[in-house]
């Protein structure tokens, strides 16, 4: 997992660009600060169920704890990063990207598509999981009753089929999008 920030050029406070820090950066700058941040935050990961990424959650406890990411990420840039040459890296990147034939740049709408559609699969796992769920404690709650082994079972059994109904369906919205 990483973080996307933007910074300012050196010379040019007015002119942003992204920065990409890797977790375990931001993780080591965030221990530094507040020495037992890194705990609490592998605690938080190993509660959370569900699918797809769940730092929205992570930084929601930290907020409730008090802890400023915030300034985390804003120390990181600082400590870490080398603002003139990553602002020339972007720039160069944008240049190349600038000179690439037309055909070659459509690469960019593809790739904001397969975005769209992680998001939707991630989407649609979350909610067939609660669907699913719900509608199996309702009709059987004798499963959630008997023992945790059975709480367990359905859980394998949700994270084996889920994923391959999204993708059925991700790509069937898919396709009847390209119909209308």
């Amino acid at each position: 997992m990483n973080f996307i920030s933007t910074a300012s050029a050196v010379d040019n406070p007015d002119q942003t660009f992204p920065v990409l820090l890797p977790y375990k950066v931001i993780i080591e700058q965030a221990e530094e600060m507040i020495p037992g941040v890194a705990s609490i935050i592998s605690r938080a990961q190993k509660q959370l169920k569900g699918w797809g990424l769940q730092e929205s959650e992570i930084v929601r406890e930290l907020e409730e704890l008090g802890i400023d990411l915030e300034a985390v990420v804003l120390k990181t840039i600082a400590a870490k990063v080398d603002l003139e040459k990553e602002y020339q890296r972007v720039t160069d990147i944008n240049t190349c990207f600038d000179n690439l034939p037309d055909e070659m740049k459509e690469f960019d709408i593809v790739s904001s598509d397969i975005k769209t559609d992680a998001i939707t699969h991630t989407a649609l796992c979350t909610q067939l999981e609660k669907v699913i769920t719900q509608q199996v404690v309702d009709q059987f709650p004798v499963i959630i009753n008997s023992s945790p082994d059975c709480i367990l079972q359905l859980q394998k059994i949700l994270n084996r089929i889920l994923p391959v109904l999204a993708h059925e369906l991700t790509t069937l919205i898919r396709n009847a999008e390209q119909k209308i």
